[in-house]
Order: C-alpha cells, then structure tokens, then sequence
C-alpha cells in the first residue's frame, strides 16, 4: 500500500513537473515568436516608394523614406512592431477603457476620463486637422494597422495574459496622447484650490506676494464648505500619472551660446523630469527624407519627433507652470435640481439646465457601471466622480 501511494505521489510529481514544462515552453514560444524583426523585406501598401530603415549599434531606426508621409506609414509598423501593449494600454487611458482589462481597480481613472470627455475631444481635434497633418497622422495609423494585419498571431504576450485583441489604430488615438499629456502636466486645478483656500486666509498684499504674476486673477473667495465638496472630488489623476508615466510635472531646459563652446554652435539640455518605466516612454528615431531630416524621442503611438532637432534647430519639452486649467463653483437651482443658476444676462429664469449624458465603462469580471456626466456652461461637473 505504502509502494503504491510513493508511486502515485511520484507520477503526480512528475505531471506537475511536465505541466509546468509545457507552460513556461508556451509562454518562451509566444514571446520569441512576438519579437519584432530587425532584418528582411516586408510588402506595405500605401507606400509611394520603397522605404528603407537600418538601425544603428544601439537598435536605433534610420527611415529613409521619399515623403514624409511614408516615414510616417514605417514608423508606425516599427512602433506596434516593438511597442504595441504599450501603445494599446496609452490609448486606453485616453478613452477611459482601463477597466475593461484590468478590472474595478482603474475605475476612477475611467469614470476621470469619461467625465472630461477626454477622446470625444481627440476625435473632434482629429477632424480639425489640416488635411497635409490628417493624411500624416492617418498614414502613421496605416502602419500601424498593416503591422497588426500581418501578425495577429504574433502579438505581444500581454494580450494573451489579459485576453484582449487590439483593434485598429485610429488618428484619434494619436491625439489623446497629447492631451494626456496637457492633462498630466499642468496639475494647474490643484494651484486653483490652494490659491481660494489662501485668498480666505490672505490679505490682498499677501497674496500679491506670493502670486505676483497673477494678480489680476485672483479667485473669488468661495466659502470653506463650497471649497470641501471641491476637496472630496477623488484624485484620480494622480492615480492616471503612475500608470501612464506622466507623474511629475516638473523639468528643466537651458541652452549655453556658440560664443561658450568648442564648436561656436550653441547647446541644448533638456531633462523631462517623468516616471521610471520598463519601457522606457520615449522612442529614439531618425527620419530622413529628400527634403526633411529629423532625428530624437519619439512616443509609439505618435508619428512626431517630440524632443529632438531637424537640420537647423533643436527643441525640448519642458512644463511652464501656466494657468491651464479653471474650476467653477457650480450652485445647483434649489427649485430645480436639474438646473444650475446663472447670471440674469447668461437666461433671464437664472439658471439653466444641465446637459447631461451617459457613459457605460465595462469592468472585467464584473458589471457594467453607468456613469452619468452633467457639464456646465463651463465644463463638466467634476464633484459627481
């Protein structure tokens, strides 16, 4: 009997042992298979002329393209060859769409983003584009996608851990990705509140003293509960800043004169001052064109050189500190709840009605949440998150 249970204890073992094997042989298998090509020919439609890219001792691509827009269908397929889940993940922070990968955990990022209307704004930005920026944009997106046509099979093995399958890449999808970045970087609506609690406790000099440089839009002081309903609004956009890199928002720039140095050409540093990440955000990249040459970061999922310089200048990417962003103190009409009072000259009544939508954020593994977003004559109404 004792033979018997060693020996089943031992195949047991041995099962577990092969399983093990064969999981860890799947997961090596659809990881290699994921890694990008780096040598070969590959047929592109759309392309005007052959294009054609070398990366150098530190895997940098070189695109050698006739127009700008094929540099941008090449640098497209070279981002989702190498960066996709990144880019798929970018994108879904821009549509407020975390949640349906990753699950309950990444609502207040979702419902945040709904409620600003975050890719509604993308889309409508892509829209007013040029039609010489939308055919660039929309070229990038036509890398993209051939990518994504010719390896469906071949996808990075994060979309199989989480079960998804990306669906084709939109202009909107590049255009959300400054916006987050406008978002993230500002943190203005923070200065907004410190500056009202201040203006409570201040006097005018005082406050002076401390904004001088914006005196001449001083808050209205508002009361301590209006200011504490502001105050209960949950933070999600710290919580947006960790999972999209874009945490800090500080940076440093400065430039020495050629009368400085060796060469008699002037010098640029600039340090964007964002988060640790593995991938690294930025993505180095020289595009070279008959009449164009550019070379420094870009961000997969965008087809511009964000930092970087062309045959002439150079530029870099640092925040100012700007009052980009405005918070109101909403008063809702006591004999109408759904309406908000207005100045007489704004509607004789004095008040209007809220403009009010619905917005459905599925969650995985669990129920779809309704989120219903009241917006104002001066935005959407943030305290309802």
């Amino acid at each position: 009997m004792k033979k018997k249970l060693i020996r089943a204890l031992l195949c047991l073992l041995i099962l577990i042992v092969v399983l093990a094997a064969a999981a860890i042989g799947a997961m090596s298998y659809q990881f290699h298979r994921s890694m990008p090509d780096y040598s070969g020919d590959v047929t592109m439609q759309g392309l005007e002329s052959p294009a054609h890219v070398y990366r150098d001792e530190n895997g940098v691509p070189h695109i050698f393209a006739s127009s700008m827009n094929d540099a941008a269908r090449t640098l497209g397929y070279i981002h989702a060859s190498e960066r996709l889940f990144q880019m798929e993940m970018q994108r879904r922070a821009g549509q407020g769409r975390l949640s349906e990968v990753l699950g309950s955990d990444t609502l207040p990022i979702d419902k945040f983003i709904r409620t600003l209307g975050l890719y509604n704004l993308a889309q409508s930005s892509a829209e007013a584009l040029s039609p010489e920026a939308r055919a660039y944009f929309q070229a990038y997106a036509d890398g993209v996608n051939a990518w994504l046509s010719t390896h469906a099979n071949k996808l990075p093995p994060e979309f199989m851990i989480l079960g998804i399958t990306p669906e084709p890449w939109q202009i909107a999808d590049s255009v959300v990705w400054g916006k987050l970045m406008g978002l993230q970087l500002s943190h203005n609506y923070k200065l907004e509140m410190l500056r009202a609690h201040l203006a409570q406790k201040l006097t005018p000099s005082q406050m002076f003293a401390i904004f001088p440089m914006q005196s001449g839009i001083a808050p209205i002081t508002v009361s301590p509960h209006s200011l504490q309903k502001v105050e209960n609004v949950p933070d999600a956009l710290d919580q947006l800043g960790h999972f999209t890199g874009l945490d800090h928002g500080a940076s440093n720039e400065w430039v020495i004169a050629g009368s400085r140095t060796e060469t008699g050409k002037p010098i640029l540093a600039n340090d964007p001052h964002l988060e640790l990440e593995a991938p690294i955000l930025w993505y180095l990249a020289r595009i070279v064109t008959p009449n164009y040459s550019v070379k420094g970061a870009t961000v997969p999922g965008l087809p511009i050189i964000l930092l970087g310089q062309n045959d002439h200048i150079a530029w870099g990417f640092t925040t100012t500190g700007s009052d980009a962003q405005d918070l109101f103190i909403e008063t809702v009409d006591p004999d109408h709840d759904d309406q908000y009072l207005v100045p007489k000259n704004i509607d004789p009544s004095g008040s209007k009605p809220f403009d009010v939508r619905e917005e459905v954020i599925k969650v995985k593994h669990g129920f779809n949440v309704t989120l219903k977003v009241r917006t104002t004559r001066h935005g959407p109404v943030m305290s309802d998150i």
